[in-house]
């Protein structure tokens, strides 16, 4: 689609890297706990975005989406499963695996 996020039409990160005006972003506490003023937030936020992801992190993104998971914590994913009323989070399918038997 775009190869950063600021390119993207619909992306909050205007508002919460460079600080522009966007009236549909909300306090978020994990944003303002990213410093102790807005300059020190924009900061971190684009120093965070520009991070290179981990490994496995795409791998685990691509299965969530596949499966129709959300990711997160167990706490946000009980809230957009309430918001959705279906179940987001699951276990695994099939059969239950079988204990190491005892020689």
């Amino acid at each position: 689609m775009v190869r950063h996020p600021g390119e993207y039409r619909w992306s909050s990160y205007r508002g919460r890297a460079l600080g522009g005006p966007d009236a549909l972003l909300d306090e978020d506490p994990w944003y303002t706990g990213l410093g102790t003023h807005a300059k020190a937030r924009q900061r971190t936020y684009q120093a965070w975005v520009d991070a290179p992801m981990r490994g496995d992190e795409w791998a685990h993104i691509r299965q969530a989406t596949q499966q129709g998971r959300v990711i997160g914590t167990e706490q946000f994913q009980r809230e957009i499963e309430a918001m959705l009323g279906r179940r987001l989070a699951g276990a695994l399918r099939g059969r239950p695996r079988k204990g190491r038997l005892a020689h």
